[in-house]
Parts: structure tokens; C-alpha cells; sequence
């Protein structure tokens, strides 16, 4: 449930790449770009649509299950066949959906195998204090529930006519899950393959599934390759980009984007090994 830990990542990326053939040198200097790489951002702009597209309809769907919160009340019967709506749509990755009340208590929980989560106080979790204090939507960081799962958090205030904080209602999804419905929309086969990490590294999305949760360059002997120091220090600050990472004689070819949602911010990549 959603009761547990925020998880702490650091970057994992290096076991993915190589070094020296970007169409884009690090210096900026643009070359012809070859199929290959047309490809390539191709399938970028294809994964950072097909992303962004699943998260806004689930956080719609969350911000309209919130407004009927607000209409009828956190507390009426109606409400919880909306969060039984939410989780059914997105099965795929919801793994419960909840409202909670002004101090920050579970007040209801769908579905209701989790309903031994009701009565139980996460005001202390900091999306739900930004949700409560701030009364604004919010996208957490990954968090490891009590089941061992690493999930997010996507949640909406609900207020009360006066605009005072009533409570709110949180869905618990797997990122993993939602993106992983994404890349299944559209065609990406070798030699491109899909990653979605957090700007700090944490792997939310890969096709191994084992990578999943892992974080990019923990080895320490990866701190011996420049070339990797350098791309993991630009893609967790620069929103968009490209580079080439060399490792043991092997080169990958990197593009990445940006899907942001409240603040929080997902780097989704596209490897080429070349």
C-alpha cells in the first residue's frame, strides 16, 4: 500500500552504452544525419508522445475522480465507484486508489483487498504534504510500498467549497506499467531499444525487466570512464540532448527527452548500439 518508503536513486546507465558515433558531437557540431539516426528520433518523438499522452490520462482521470470528490463529498458512496473507475481503466499499472482526509488518514481504498489500509496515517509522506499543505496535484518520486513494490504517486487535493483542504484522492501506480502500455502503442525493434529513467537515475522503464528499479552507473568502476561521467552528469540537467558513450569497445548512441508532470520530470532515452 501506499504507506512506504521514498525511495533514494542515484544514476545507473552505464552498462547500456558505448562511445563515438553521435550525429551530434559533444561540441555541438551537426553532421548529415545518417537513416539510422532519423529513425532514432523518430522513435524519440514517438516514445515521448505515446508517455506523455498515458500520463495525462491518468492524471485526468484522477483530477476528474477529485472534482467528484469535491461535488458529493469525500465520504459518499459514489466517490468510491469512481476509484473503483480509475483503477479498472488503468489495470495495466493502477495498484490502488485512495482518499484520505485533512489530517492525512486513509479513508477509503479501492480495491478492496487493500481496505486493511483504511484508518492508517501517511501525512508524513511528502507528496501528501504537498497535496495537503500546498493544495496542490502532485507526481511523487518512486516509492517502495510495504509489499516491496516501487510505485508512484499521482494525487489531486479535494477542497471544500470555502477552498479549505478537505482531503484528497491518490492512485499508487507501477511507472513501469504505464510506460511499458506506451512503448507497446507503437513499433520499436534492434538495434533501438527504450529506457525511462528519473532525472537522478533510477530506471523506472526497460525492456529487462530485471533493470527495472536499478540505478544507472552504481558500480563504482564506472566512475574510471569519462565518457560517462560526462553523459550522466548532462542528462540530469539538460532536458533534451544527445551523446555517445564508449565502454570496453562498445559504443551506444544516445537521444533523450523530457516528460514532465507537477514538477516531476522523466528522462525517456533511445539507445542505438552502434
Amino acid at each position: 500500500m501506499q504507506n512506504g518508503l521514498i525511495s533514494i536513486g542515484v544514476v545507473v546507465l552505464l552498462f547500456l552504452f558505448g562511445a563515438g558515433c553521435s550525429s551530434v558531437a559533444e561540441t555541438g557540431e551537426e553532421t548529415a544525419p545518417s537513416p539510422d539516426d532519423r529513425i532514432q528520433q523518430t522513435l524519440e518523438r514517438e516514445l515521448h508522445a505515446a508517455v506523455l499522452d498515458r500520463l495525462h490520462l491518468l492524471d485526468q482521470a484522477v483530477l476528474s475522480a477529485a472534482a467528484h470528490a469535491a461535488a458529493v463529498g469525500l465520504d459518499d458512496p459514489s466517490t468510491h465507484e469512481v476509484l473503483a473507475n480509475v483503477t479498472d481503466t488503468f489495470s495495466d499499472c493502477v495498484i490502488d486508489v485512495i482518499t484520505i482526509d485533512a489530517d492525512g488518514r486513509i479513508t477509503g481504498v479501492y480495491p478492496p483487498e487493500f481496505a486493511s489500509a483504511i484508518g492508517s496515517d501517511i501525512s508524513a509522506q511528502p507528496h501528501i504534504r504537498v497535496l495537503l499543505d500546498q493544495k496542490k496535484p502532485v507526481l511523487s518520486g518512486v516509492i517502495r510500498t510495504v509489499e516491496g513494490v516501487d510505485a508512484a504517486v499521482l494525487a489531486y487535493p479535494v477542497l471544500h467549497p470555502d477552498g479549505t483542504i478537505a482531503g484528497g484522492i491518490s492512485a499508487l501506480f507501477s511507472p513501469a506499467g504505464l510506460i511499458g502500455g506506451a512503448v507497446n502503442s507503437f513499433e520499436m525493434t534492434a538495434p533501438f531499444r527504450a529506457l525511462v529513467i528519473t532525472v537522478d537515475g533510477l530506471i523506472l522503464y526497460s525492456p529487462d525487466e530485471e533493470e527495472i528499479g536499478e540505478v544507472l552507473f552504481s558500480d563504482p568502476g564506472y566512475a574510471l570512464f569519462v565518457d560517462v561521467e560526462r553523459f550522466m552528469t548532462r542528462i540530469g540537467v539538460e532536458e533534451r540532448g544527445s551523446a555517445t558513450v564508449g565502454l570496453s569497445g562498445v559504443q551506444k548512441q544516445i537521444i533523450w527527452d523530457t516528460a514532465s508532470l507537477h514538477g516531476t520530470d522523466w528522462r525517456l532515452l533511445v539507445i542505438k548500439e552502434c
